[in-house]
C-alpha cells in the first residue's frame, strides 16, 4: 500500500512543477524572478527540468538555470 502522505506531498509537487513550468512560458516576471536568484539547489533543478522536458521546453529552461547556477 501507498503511503498516505508521500501521495499527497508528490501530487502537490507534480501539480507545483506544472504551474512553474506553465508561468515560465506565460510570466515575464516569473522568469525575471528566478533569473535573479542566486542559486538554485540541483535537487530541484533537477525537478524543474524533468517537468520542463515532459513539457518540451527543456531548452529554454536549462539556459536560464545555467545564468543562476
Amino acid at each position: 500500500e501507498d503511503c498516505y502522505v508521500c501521495g499527497k506531498v508528490n501530487k502537490n509537487l507534480t501539480r507545483m512543477l506544472s504551474n512553474a513550468v506553465y508561468m515560465w512560458e506565460n510570466d515575464p516576471e516569473f522568469v525575471k524572478k528566478v533569473r535573479n536568484q542566486k542559486c538554485i539547489c540541483l535537487e530541484h533543478l533537477s525537478l524543474v527540468l524533468t517537468a520542463a522536458s515532459k513539457a518540451l521546453i527543456i531548452a529554454p529552461l536549462s539556459v536560464a538555470f545555467t545564468a543562476v547556477s
